[in-house]
């Protein structure tokens, strides 16, 4: 359970246009205005931490990978091991660690906050038409 002084982001975002509009919002590690998490950044922040990391070494990976333009995000891509061991260089020097939970606690609230606003924004559902009629995509694309 986590406890924070913020509501759950996924009590907020009710359908699709509030999901995008919680998504495009900048994000901030402390003074560090974030680049957006997009669909890039989630894809090689995965690859890049792997299917059996800690909570705070995929904090660390993808919220680095947000302070990085897009050609960076590719480059590490390309070279994993550089781009993990750069990651983890840029965290230490922000001072996190994890025998200082005063110091670690922002990146990982952010990275909470994150995970729950694409949760949410799966989770979301079209706005209703007003009319009662359903959207008209609500069956998805023509076979």
């Amino acid at each position: 359970m986590q406890i924070t002084d913020e509501p759950d982001i996924r009590d907020e975002i009710c359908d699709t246009q509030e999901a995008f509009l919680s998504a495009s919002t900048p994000k901030y590690l402390e003074e560090l205005k974030l680049e957006p998490f997009s669909l890039m950044r989630q894809t090689i922040g995965m690859e890049l931490a792997g299917l059996n990391s800690s909570a705070f070494f995929d904090a660390v990976v993808k919220i680095w990978l947000c302070t990085q333009s897009e050609a960076a995000c590719l480059e590490a891509r390309e070279d994993r091991t550089k781009a993990r061991l750069a990651a983890f260089k840029w965290a230490e020097s922000r001072g996190y660690a994890l025998n200082k939970p005063e110091r670690w606690k922002p990146l990982l609230d952010l990275y909470n906050k994150i995970n729950a606003e694409i949760e949410a924004s799966v989770e979301a559902r079209p706005a209703e038409s007003g009319n009662g009629d359903r959207p008209k995509n609500f069956t998805g694309q023509p076979q």
